[in-house]
């Protein structure tokens, strides 16, 4: 939805004489605000008159509006999507694909989910995300060898997300020969192409020759006798008091770099509970950006690290309060505080109304850091260093379910670089707040 119409007048017209197309044109108009300011309500109505007509990219539109406006309708998301996949539009295939693999205004269903993507050929996205379901076993058995090829294509293609993915394989040997300067020249072209993160894949590859890129017919023909995936997380036991595990090897770097190009177009100011109302608000002592992965954004990839998270900490995946990924400039920081809510407090009976107490903190860091940007626990003494990819866990209550003032931590300012970094808390009882 991005077209600008030539001519507004003639759009008019012809969207005035019901004709779906011009309708449609003219609510992508209305919605980009390119005559002014935005008009979502304008928008809406046009989408509306060519969807009544059966214009599948129109449903596929009001699709967007409903998972996107102020209060999300998920299941009016979902059957809007649902009616324009039913025409064969294949945004709006991988996009139901998506809302079932992440139980977004539908039940969970990752096979079908499988299926979505798959049945969206000419969605370079779905593809990846099929093989991200391949990958992993998401919805169907585990075919590594099946994934790599169609991460091939999505190379071919020039997609980021694919070079990204395919460096990773071809610096393991993961289905296919390690081949460390060709996986250095996909990073490279990978962070060429808009995915910064992949640059940091470059720097921690050494290569006797220079970069150069792969032979992309010879690896049309992955093997899955050369199925080397990425190490799962292990656990370190950084404190007892207060509770505090690191896991290793948490999110891969195609991982973390697709968190952090969900969230960064849309990073708004951080925000603290103010104490008296309840209410968000911002506050000298907490200095960052945040986008918080609701419905509008969760999808597969985000999907799978929830439930990754809830198998970690044995907490139900419901308990948790959508992933939100915070960006830190240099100079940005976190003041001493505690996550949790303390009820002696006013005005924190509106957060506790939405699912509890907050039990635990699931942190992983996505990004390395030049200097600066330790997390610290300063009632343990504990400072813990940002590894990319490692998780970070730590209880703000006790195991009597008493509040814990030893799980104050604080996030220190980053001297030099940026820092980024995706967060969970974990309630005692299912989230009931925006998802």
């Amino acid at each position: 939805m991005n077209q600008t119409p030539p001519n507004i007048d003639t759009l008019r017209k012809d969207a005035e004489a019901g004709r779906p197309g011009a309708c449609y044109n003219l609510g992508v108009w209305l919605l980009n605000g390119d005559g002014g300011q935005p008009d979502p309500q304008g928008a809406r109505v046009q989408f509306e008159r060519a969807a009544e007509q059966g214009h599948a990219p129109s449903w596929s539109a009001l699709g967007y509006l409903a998972l996107r406006g102020q209060a999300a309708d998920t299941a009016a998301a979902y059957a809007c999507f649902d009616e324009a996949a039913r025409q064969g539009y294949q945004e709006a295939v991988y996009r139901r694909g998506e809302l079932r693999a992440s139980g977004v205004g539908t039940p969970v269903d990752l096979a079908a989910a499988r299926q979505d993507f798959a049945a969206a050929v000419d969605h370079s996205q779905a593809q990846l995300h099929l093989a991200y379901c391949l990958e992993l076993g998401l919805g169907g058995p585990r075919d590594p060898a099946a994934a790599t090829a169609l991460t091939v294509i999505a190379a071919r293609s020039g997609d980021p997300a694919g070079l990204l993915a395919l460096g990773q394989r071809l610096e393991r040997g993961h289905t296919l020969p390690a081949d460390p300067c060709a996986a250095r020249w996909c990073y490279e072209e990978s962070a060429r192409r808009g995915c910064p993160e992949a640059a940091s894949g470059a720097d921690d590859l050494a290569c006797a020759e220079p970069a150069s890129p792969p032979d992309l017919d010879r690896l049309s023909a992955p093997d899955n006798d050369m199925d080397r995936p990425l190490p799962g997380p292990s656990i370190e036991t950084a404190s007892w008091q207060p509770r505090v595990f690191r896991f290793h090897n948490m999110l891969s770097l195609w991982e973390r770099s697709h968190l952090i190009r969900l969230a960064a177009p849309l990073l708004r100011p951080s925000q603290v509970i103010q104490r008296g109302s309840g209410e968000n608000a911002s506050a000298s002592g907490r200095r960052s950006g945040v986008t918080r992965l609701t419905a509008g954004l969760k999808d597969v990839v985000v999907a799978s690290i929830e439930r990754r998270i809830a198998d970690l900490t044995h907490l139900p995946v419901e308990n948790g309060e959508p992933i939100a990924v915070l960006h830190y400039g240099a100079g940005d920081e976190y003041r001493p505080h505690y996550d949790y809510f303390d009820p002696r407090v006013p005005g924190r009976d509106v957060p506790l109304s939405r699912g509890g107490q907050r039990l635990a903190t699931f942190m992983i860091y996505l990004s390395s850091v030049s200097a600066g940007g330790q997390t610290r626990f300063p009632e343990a003494g504990l400072t813990i260093d940002p590894s990319p990819g490692t998780g970070l866990l730590f209880f703000n209550v006790l195991p009597d379910g008493q509040l814990d003032p030893a799980s104050l931590h604080a996030g220190l300012p980053v001297e030099q670089g940026r820092k980024w970094l995706a967060t969970r808390w974990i309630r005692e009882h299912a989230y009931t707040g925006a998802i």
